[in-house]
């Protein structure tokens, strides 16, 4: 089925809106497809949602509302992981 993931991830080199930039470039370069990015439910969603289309990402995935995507039954997040932007 795939490999364990520590969660949330620690993204220790992404610290500012431009560091997301080059991971997404890099992401999008790397497996050609879109790169969504997932975030943690806050009042900020809306600014959070335009740094991340500014920076090229094709979307946003809210975590935190209720279980994480990581409770959720298997193969029953892949409908609720629409592009938002």
């Amino acid at each position: 089925m795939g490999i364990d993931a520590i969660s949330p991830a620690p993204h220790h080199d992404i610290y500012s809106i431009e560091d997301l930039g080059r991971r997404i470039r890099q992401l999008r370069t790397m497996t050609g497809k879109p790169v969504l990015v997932k975030v943690a439910a806050t009042n900020y969603i809306p600014y959070i949602a335009l740094g991340v289309a500014r920076m090229g990402g094709a979307g946003i995935i809210i975590d935190g509302y209720g279980a994480g995507t990581g409770a959720a039954p298997p193969g029953g997040g892949q409908e609720q992981h629409r592009s938002s932007c």
